[in-house]
């Protein structure tokens, strides 16, 4: 039987297999996460949840596949298309663990408070098993929807090439450790194993409770109470009510927790149920936090689940005052609607100071950072010229610490076009007597009429020589200056 060393080759072994996949889950058939990274803290809860999903419908054998995008079924917002292969480990072709990643394309800002009214859901749909209709069938016939996000079929093409080739490696890395497929004294064992690590750095967290309430922009409440002790780390969101558009999924929430509290405590491990075993998380159910289809959790991913986070991290500076952050800014949203094209841009904020550090300047921590094309690119490719970037000087917060600074971008509209945006319009707080980060602005300018600032959410026609300038919120101060 594999012993603690074995399951540590195991876990390294798999960091080096999958270090160029962004967000993807090693997991067991019945679903419990062997190995889970994500480029948002959502990923953790919501692949090992598609992998279960994909699994209970349709009991994968070696190399066959699923996709889907679905919230309910493990996915998070729509534009993130979800992967699910089976992989055997043995003379069998019955799949004994399940690879799952996930690919980022680019999103659209909708404000439908229904999923029914968002684009392109896609279902726990199989790949390899629907009769008569080959693996590219399906994806072409996926990617004819008229709301298929541009360059779908390409990236899930590469991708399941991908994930066929570190398959290979993902079996030969199990075989050399296990010696055929994972038997659950195994599973029992190394659960038992992470667990065990994982609390370690749990011991840092006082026996103690402490809470906090967060209002977001439309009123929307989050309430949490986190309390350590012997049995684990529990979460109480008692109190939360958010509004129809900031839904989000029982799954997902589970994520945001474990990220959170890992980040905080600065846990270097690879997330799995080994360590979610050691946190308990109660989410009433008119909540809206295990939201239920057809209810939207689009601006829940994108708005409410950073928000959800800073509350986190606010309660458990309240537990370990020498480890406290203060809030980082929440990322704006921008996307313009043009003829013949659609530009989408996420604008970072500043990160909340520590007691050892500022915080960094324009840098988005809760988002995916692979969708990053340069100015020249975005100018090429779409009617916008970029006329100003820079730091937004003084928008961290003061303190012993300073917040980190947001960002100043100005966009000059070539075309006329259809403008959405989304921002968060709170001040990022500060701790220990620093002082709140500036919030976000956004600018509208008519062909060179003095600045209108945009109210958080909306619509607005523009016309060629329009102007739309962001300015990114700062992060908290940390720590009361001396006068």
């Amino acid at each position: 039987m594999i012993d603690n060393s074995g399951f540590s080759r195991m876990l390294s072994g798999l960091d080096v297999i999958l270090h160029n996949v962004s967000s993807c889950a090693i997991t067991s058939v019945t679903g419990e996460s062997l190995y889970v990274k994500g480029s948002t803290f959502a990923d953790l809860g919501s692949l090992p949840y598609a992998g279960y999903t994909a699994q209970k419908y349709f009991s994968l054998q070696d190399k066959q596949s699923v996709i889907l995008n679905d919230p309910f079924s493990g996915g998070t917002i729509l534009s993130d298309i979800t992967l699910v292969m089976g992989v055997s480990l043995s003379k069998s072709q019955t799949a004994d663990v399940l690879f799952v990643s996930r690919i980022a394309l680019r999103p659209e800002l909708n404000f439908s408070e229904t999923l029914e009214k968002n684009s392109f859901r896609i279902p726990p749909t199989p790949l390899d098993s629907l009769a008569g209709f080959a693996k590219k069938d399906v994806i072409d016939s996926i990617a004819s929807a008229p709301q298929a996000p541009a360059g779908f079929k390409q990236a899930v093409e590469a991708e399941l090439q991908k994930m066929e080739r570190l398959s290979v490696l993902i079996r030969e890395l199990f075989l050399s450790l296990f010696d055929g497929p994972l038997k659950k004294i195994a599973l029992e064992s190394f659960f038992s194993f992470t667990q065990k690590s994982h609390h370690t750095f749990l011991d840092v967290l006082p026996y103690d409770r402490a809470q906090n309430q967060l209002t977001l922009d439309d009123g929307s409440q989050f309430s949490l109470s986190i309390q350590n002790t012997q049995q684990g780390v529990h979460f109480d969101f008692a109190g939360t009510q958010l509004g129809p558009l900031y839904g989000l999924t029982n799954p997902s929430v589970l994520g945001i927790c474990l990220g959170t509290l890992n980040g905080f405590l600065d846990v270097p491990l690879s997330v799995n149920h080994g360590q979610f075993k050691n946190i308990i998380v109660n989410t009433p159910s008119q909540s809206r936090l295990n939201s239920n289809f057809p209810q939207s959790t689009h601006l829940g991913h994108l708005m409410a689940a950073p928000q959800m986070s800073n509350l986190i991290l606010a309660v458990l500076s309240k537990l370990v005052p020498k480890q406290s952050v203060a809030g980082h800014a929440n990322t704006a949203f921008i996307e313009m609607q043009f003829k013949d094209s659609r530009f989408f841009e996420r604008i970072a904020g500043g990160l909340g100071a520590t007691s050892v550090r500022s915080g960094e300047d324009g840098w988005e921590i809760w988002g995916r950072q692979n969708l990053k094309p340069s100015f020249e690119e975005i100018e090429r490719r779409f009617p916008i010229r970029i006329i100003r970037q820079e730091l937004r000087e003084g928008s961290g917060g003061r303190g012993l610490k300073t917040g980190g600074r947001g960002l100043r971008r100005s966009y000059y509209v070539c075309e006329d076009c259809k403008l959405r945006w989304i921002s968060d319009l709170s001040k990022p707080i500060g701790f220990m007597g620093g002082s709140a980060g500036d919030s976000t602005q956004i600018l509208y300018s008519h062909a060179g009429a003095d600045p209108v600032e945009l109210k958080n959410r909306g619509e607005l026609e523009l016309k060629a020589g329009d102007t739309v300038t962001v300015l990114s919120a700062g992060g908290g101060g940390y720590g009361r200056q001396e006068t």
